[in-house]
């Protein structure tokens, strides 16, 4: 069944982290996938807030529609010592349709001690993303979904490495280009 790990890290990134991603994964063990629609969950999932608000849980907090619009799906890491980076941000907010995507990773401190990698999941299924040149402080990596179907759960996923001794800090930002 569905699992959701999580390392050792100080509670508020803990409660970032988990929530409302461990609403997400309650969603999908429970849901079958030919029943799983994000217009469908996003309601029931934003009941929620105010338990976890009662919680003094500092949860991933919400945007709405038009801060998507203008920024898009937007994440940042910051670790003392960086030696492994393994991240998933959902990104069904963003990815909505059939369209070209775009994916700006940065890397503000430690970018010539950090090695990062990018893939876009859909349902599991990884997609690799290459990057359009760019240094290693900033790369953009452009995608197109062209069977984008509203049952489906989209993320982001990012793995890298550090030498374990230098900082890293640094984001992603994640748009859509162009619909259709």
């Amino acid at each position: 069944g569905p699992h959701a790990c999580l390392w050792e890290q100080p509670q508020v990134a803990i409660d970032r982290m988990a929530f409302p991603r461990l609403l997400a994964l309650a969603e999908i063990g429970w849901t079958p996938s030919a029943q799983r629609r994000w217009d469908d969950f996003a309601p029931r999932l934003a009941r929620h807030y105010p338990r976890l608000d009662a919680l003094g849980v500092a949860y991933a907090r919400p945007r709405d529609a038009d801060d998507l619009a203008r920024t898009g799906l937007v994440a940042d890491w910051d670790f003392p010592a960086l030696t492994g980076f393994f991240r998933e941000w959902f990104a069904n907010e963003i990815i909505v349709g059939n369209g070209s995507y775009e994916l700006e990773s940065r890397i503000e401190i430690g970018a010539d001690r950090a090695d990062f990698q990018f893939c876009w999941v859909d349902d599991g299924r990884e997609f690799p993303l290459v990057a359009d040149g760019g240094d290693a402080a900033r790369r953009v990596h452009r995608f197109t979904i062209t069977d984008y179907a509203d049952t489906m759960l989209y993320s982001i996923r990012g793995m890298g490495r550090g030498d374990g001794t230098s900082p890293c800090r640094g984001g992603l930002t994640l748009r859509l280009i162009t619909s259709g």
